[in-house]
């Protein structure tokens, strides 16, 4: 395990249930908390420079990739540290698991494609949506043309301690999975007012718009506490809680709260996830991609993913319509 948080403890948590795989080492950037987190996780050992785990595992888990906040800052702020904390290891053509989102610059993330693709090294990078049951079992109706043909979606957030593109990448790929590949163009809507959403007013409200080359169309509204919100209830009563698996406290307003509504020619259904045991299904598409050594998600995917969350992050303070890099473009400029 590369980094302790967010991730690292949930994480493990999934991994004890797994008799086929054992925690060899650790690393963080702080050595204490990383000798804290081997010691409850029951890992044998903790390393200085994450360089000394190569010849020693067989993959690594990026569990965060990024050095905490520090006093008032929030999760996201500080840059990752994905493309230097991965490189040993698909140098050496080892697996690797990258905490979402991908890359917070899309010259990193192209770099780490093409470390992985050059040496052989199994990379996957992914938000946990992607293998919610409600969200697979949309695709399947999809699939079976129960919409008939889809023409959009329009999709709620409920963001709240983090950077937005912690959230934003969630109902990005929980889309692409119904919708796939072909994200062509991003659209923000700024907001530097607040805006009324049920009884509460809410701090902050974002609304996105994404089109695909097939005309699909969804629009996104990302609202700061949502949840309370709609209870109406100020959240400074409500006590904060832990939001398994992620092992930290967090307000009483974020829950695992995502809202999907699909439209068809035919019909529509609206998805709301509910639990986490979409964390379990991402660890064992990790385990079973390493050993077929078939990716289980196209690196071009990932790039496409990432690409438009660079994209819809920088634009919600511009407001301005962007288009997208064509992927080809991009694997071959490289």
């Amino acid at each position: 395990m590369v980094t302790v948080e967010p991730h690292g403890r949930p994480w493990a948590e999934v991994l004890a249930q797994m008799p086929e795989v054992k925690m060899e080492c650790a690393w963080d950037y702080d050595l204490d908390r990383a000798n804290d987190y081997a010691k409850q996780c029951d890992i044998p050992g903790v390393v200085k420079h994450v360089e000394e785990m190569v010849g020693v595992v067989d993959a690594v888990l990026v569990g965060g990739g990024r050095r905490m906040p520090t006093g008032d800052g929030i999760w996201g702020e500080e840059p990752d540290d994905h493309l230097r904390l991965s490189r040993p290891f698909l140098e050496k053509g080892m697996p690797v698991l990258v905490d979402k989102p991908f890359a917070d610059k899309l010259e990193d993330a192209i770099e780490m494609v093409r470390l992985a693709r050059s040496n052989g090294a199994m990379l996957m990078s992914f938000s946990a949506m992607r293998y919610a049951t409600e969200i697979t079992g949309l695709k399947e109706v999809v699939d079976d043309g129960g919409f008939g043909n889809i023409s959009g979606a329009s999709c709620m957030i409920g963001a709240g301690v983090a950077t937005l593109k912690w959230y934003i990448i969630h109902i990005l790929e929980a889309l692409y999975v119904p919708f796939g590949p072909g994200i062509e163009s991003v659209f923000a809507l700024p907001s530097q007012t607040s805006v009324v959403v049920g009884k509460a007013q809410t701090p902050r409200a974002y609304g996105l718009v994404l089109r695909w080359k097939n005309g699909r169309v969804a629009t996104m509204l990302m609202v700061e506490d949502e949840t309370d919100a709609a209870e109406g209830d100020a959240y400074e009563n409500r006590p904060p809680r832990i939001l398994w698996p992620t092992a930290t406290i967090v307000p009483p307003y974020l829950p695992f709260h995502y809202n999907i509504r699909i439209y068809g020619d035919m019909d529509w259904a609206d998805v709301r996830t509910v639990g986490k045991g979409c964390y379990r299904r991402k660890l064992r598409a990790f385990l079973n991609m390493i050993e077929t050594g078939q990716e289980a998600i196209p690196l071009e995917h990932t790039l496409e993913l990432t690409q438009a969350l660079i994209m819809a992050e920088k634009l919600i303070e511009s407001g301005k319509l962007e288009w997208l890099r064509p992927i080809e473009e991009i694997i071959l400029s490289r």
